[in-house]
């Protein structure tokens, strides 16, 4: 199926079938764009702190109990 044809057949939805393609399409293009967002960032703070992630939550939790 052609994008045009798409397009015909969201143009004969009433407004309700429409609302539903808009906001399906608003949660695809949220979810894609938060993706490339963190594939961008992922793994660019590792060894910031000097230690690992696990060590440092391990940490927190120990200066919380004393």
């Amino acid at each position: 199926m052609s994008v045009k044809q798409i397009i015909k057949e969201i143009d004969s939805l009433p407004p309700d079938g429409k609302k539903e393609v808009l906001d399906y399409l608003n949660f695809k293009l949220r979810k894609e764009q938060a993706h490339r967002i963190l594939s961008q960032i992922r793994g660019r703070g590792k060894n910031v702190l000097g230690l690992d992630a696990q060590e440092y939550v391990n940490q927190l939790r120990d200066d919380d109990r004393t």
